[in-house]
Order: structure tokens, then C-alpha cells, then sequence
């Protein structure tokens, strides 16, 4: 119960501000409804088609969804949920399909490609393109991507732009 603050003629008044301080309790757990934004497998995943380098795209999704509330880039944790929204880029983007961040980079370690937020490896299967090369740390998926049975992750320059895809667990 919040502290009482002041007694006027025999009621209490008690400062509300402190009963509603904001915590995750009382944020809204709700993936909005347009084409801009998708539900899948219990993760809210936001299309921007915007281009951003790897940082401004992490930056920004931490604004789309509330960096509090872990917003963040993309971070697919298996070949299925990847094929799902990418699929759904075509409705978000009218059917374009442009290159977009993965949040998976080796920045820490060379070759050691691992998921941006919380350093675990991913075990998304590799396309072509995958080689690695020095200044090259950050992950995107390309256009063509079709299915898990002939991705397309690229090693790609972490200052180049590409488009967005953020997520956030509901």
C-alpha cells in the first residue's frame, strides 16, 4: 500500500503515483493488429521497412516496443520460425522483400556467430554466402530466401543498411 501523504478533515489522501509506478505488471501484453506487425508463436514481430545499419536497427526496435520491455531485432531461434516471418514480409512490405538484420553477429568473437541479446549460438542452417571475413560480424538474411531447405544468411558489414524486423515476447 502506498505511503499516505497528507490527512484533510478526517481522509486520508494517499499519493497514487506510487501504487502505479510502472513495472512489466501493468504493461499491456498485446501484439497490435495491421500488417505492420504479426504474431507468431507467441513473439510480436514488427516490419519496418526503413534501412538502418545493425545498430539503429537494434536501437529502434528497442523504441517500437519499449527497450524496458525487450524489444529487439530479430533473433530467429529456429529455421521454422525464420521461413514463418519471412513469409509474412510479403503482406507487411507489399510483396517486396528486401535484405534484413538478423540479430546474430560474431562481433565478440570472430567467427563465432551468437544471438545479440543473450550470447547463446544459433543453430540456424547456413547458405551460400556464409563465409566469413574480418569486418564483416553481423548476420542478414537476402531476399531470396525461400524455405530451411536453401537459406540464404549472409555475413554482412554491421554498418551497412538494411531493412527491419524486431521482435518482442509477448
Amino acid at each position: 500500500m502506498p505511503d499516505k501523504v497528507d490527512e484533510i478533515e478526517g481522509c486520508t489522501v494517499i499519493d497514487l503515483s506510487l501504487a502505479l509506478s510502472p513495472t512489466e505488471d501493468f504493461i499491456p501484453k498485446v501484439c497490435p493488429d495491421s500488417n505492420e506487425f504479426k504474431l507468431i508463436q507467441g513473439i510480436c514481430y514488427a516490419f519496418e521497412i526503413v534501412l538502418r545499419t545493425f545498430d539503429d536497427t537494434q536501437e529502434r526496435c528497442g523504441q517500437i516496443f519499449g527497450s524496458d520491455i525487450g524489444g529487439k531485432i530479430f533473433e530467429p531461434r529456429t529455421d521454422q520460425v525464420l521461413e514463418d516471418v519471412l513469409k509474412h514480409t510479403k503482406i507487411a512490405w507489399n510483396n517486396a522483400n528486401p535484405q534484413t538484420w538478423l540479430g546474430i553477429t560474431d562481433r565478440k568473437s570472430e567467427g563465432n556467430f551468437v544471438y545479440f541479446s543473450d550470447g547463446q549460438s544459433n543453430q540456424l542452417s547456413w547458405g551460400y554466402g556464409s563465409s566469413n571475413a574480418i569486418g564483416r560480424d553481423c548476420l542478414l538474411v537476402h531476399h531470396s530466401y525461400v524455405s530451411s531447405s536453401s537459406p540464404n544468411h549472409l555475413v554482412w558489414s554491421c554498418s551497412s543498411t538494411l531493412a527491419a524486423i524486431c521482435e518482442w515476447v509477448i
